[in-house]
């Protein structure tokens, strides 16, 4: 068997919350990546998904901040490098219109991104988007 192609997804549906309010920040943008979950993508969004009583316990406590910030900065590296090598290439851009970092294979342009453009990627990866898929 062949390995799987990359497909390309309009990102037309990844919102962004920026000061209370939605923003559609990559409509007529797309991304191309290569479908699946790798155990890393698996265990990346698993922890996600422990991370809110994990954020609660740290309520209160003394160094609160810096609990709840190691909780959040360990969940989205471990995103971050499951989804590195399965990106391929995107159309992306930031919030001011300038072009994101182009992929690399590496985490460094996706260090960059908004914790909803990460969910996002996860998301198309996993095939679940709103948007249309194309072929690559």
């Amino acid at each position: 068997m062949a390995k799987p192609q990359p497909i390309t997804v309009p990102s037309d549906d990844c919102l962004v919350n920026i000061g209370g309010e939605k923003y559609a920040v990559h409509e007529g943008e797309t991304v191309t990546l290569i479908p699946g979950m790798t155990v890393g993508a698996i265990n990346a969004a698993n922890a996600l998904m422990q991370i809110g009583p994990k954020l609660a316990a740290a309520e209160g406590e003394p160094d609160q901040v810096q609990q709840q910030t190691a909780l959040a900065d360990d969940a989205m590296q471990a995103l971050c490098v499951a989804l590195a090598p399965r990106l391929v290439a995107w159309t992306w851009t930031d919030v001011a219109g300038r072009p994101v970092p182009p992929l690399d294979g590496t985490t460094a342009p996706l260090m960059a991104l908004e914790a909803e453009e990460l969910l996002w990627l996860l998301g198309a990866a996993k095939g679940e988007t709103a948007s249309p898929r194309k072929n690559g």
